[in-house]
């Protein structure tokens, strides 16, 4: 993907991510993403 694409869909993900766990209130569920965001190569 491009990098002008892909940076913005990873800081949407990470804001929909932390939000879908703040509402369920799973801590697991923002660590999951944080480790998701962070093994994806910068393309």
């Amino acid at each position: 993907m491009n990098s002008k694409i892909s940076r913005p869909l990873r800081i949407i993900a990470a804001v929909v991510a932390m939000t879908v766990a703040t509402i369920f209130g799973a801590e697991t569920t923002m660590v999951n993403a944080d480790i998701i965001l962070i093994a994806q190569p910068p393309s």
